[in-house]
């Protein structure tokens, strides 16, 4: 389960394990309709430190991660990759 701190909404938590798996069937229902959809959300499953600004908002190291992963879709897309 996705897990958010904030002690500021305790709700969040809730909208996190709501929002995640609408998200998550939104992107393979949009690849069975053949638009070019990718699910990141297991990029920082086995990275350690800290990759986040906060509850939701990745830092630089986040970020680097996420666009080296994007770019090499996007390659792998280009030279007829599925």
């Amino acid at each position: 389960a996705i897990t958010a701190v904030n002690m500021n909404n305790p709700k969040l938590d809730l909208a996190f394990e709501k929002g995640y798996p609408a998200i998550i069937k939104a992107q393979a229902e949009l690849r069975l309709q053949g638009v070019k959809a990718f699910d990141l959300t297991h990029q920082f499953k086995n990275k350690k430190g800290n990759l986040y600004l906060d509850f939701a908002h990745v830092n630089s190291v986040g970020n680097a991660i996420l666009a080296k992963t994007m770019a090499n879709l996007i390659l792998f897309e280009e030279e007829g990759g599925n």
